[in-house]
């Protein structure tokens, strides 16, 4: 697993939402208010050897509405 960081550079709390388009990748909190630190999880069960991608995609909104989404590809090796 691997935590990544979600801050506002203003300081001003955002609310986000994060979703893997991968079945082995998840979030294990996929929603909060920043600063947040959501932890990314790979499960390799099942996964034949090779390499694999996924995308997070983090959708946020603040004080003055929604936010450029924002994406975290991660490769796993198997």
């Amino acid at each position: 697993s691997q935590a990544i960081s979600l801050r506002n550079p203003d300081g001003s709390e955002v609310t986000w939402q994060a979703s893997s388009d991968a079945a082995w990748l998840t979030v294990a909190t996929a929603s909060g208010v920043t600063p947040a630190d959501p932890e990314l999880r790979a499960n390799p069960t099942g996964l034949a050897a090779g390499d694999y991608a996924g995308t997070v995609t983090i959708t946020s909104s603040g004080p003055g509405g929604a936010l450029p989404s924002r994406q975290v590809r991660v490769t796993l090796t198997v």
